[in-house]
């Protein structure tokens, strides 16, 4: 309950503001809320911990390979767009598992109701951020997966 009451609150400023991505996105019980990218497997992610905040590009498609072809396609525009978002990404190609990650995170006190209106505040600004970090590499790396015959 604790986080669908989050969500709640996240989703409804994210309703307000400039960043479409969770308009049509239900509260969940889960740490996380996911949200399309315009890629297949490759969903944008809000996660809500008890001791963290995340924003995160998740590659997550049926087949590794395809999953590692697109990280590195991206990291190879790394530096564009970590200065489009404004601060170091972590980039995590995890090569032990199937897919990767792109992220940016903060301590926090999540489960502190007082400290929510910052931690929305901090979603809704860097998940703002990261959709405009990675558009524009994203639908690149879309063309290049086609190309490849991985689409």
């Amino acid at each position: 309950t604790v986080r669908r009451e989050y969500w709640e609150r996240a989703l409804e400023a994210f309703q307000k503001s400039a960043c479409q991505l969770y308009n049509n996105i239900s509260p969940s019980k889960d740490h996380w809320l996911s949200a399309g990218s315009g890629l297949s497997g490759c969903p944008y992610n809000l996660i809500f911990l008890q001791k963290e905040l995340r924003v995160e590009l998740w590659i997550s498609r049926g087949v590794t390979d395809e999953n590692k072809y697109l990280f590195d396609l991206l990291s190879q525009s790394k530096q564009d767009i970590e200065h489009t978002f404004g601060a170091e990404l972590e980039w995590m190609r995890l090569d032990e598992k199937k897919s990767c990650r792109i992220q940016f995170s903060t301590k926090a006190d999540g489960f502190n109701k007082e400290t929510w209106p910052q931690a929305v505040a901090w979603h809704l600004e860097q998940m703002t951020k990261l959709e405009k970090a990675l558009k524009g590499p994203l639908q690149k790396a879309a063309e290049a997966m086609k190309q490849k015959n991985f689409d």
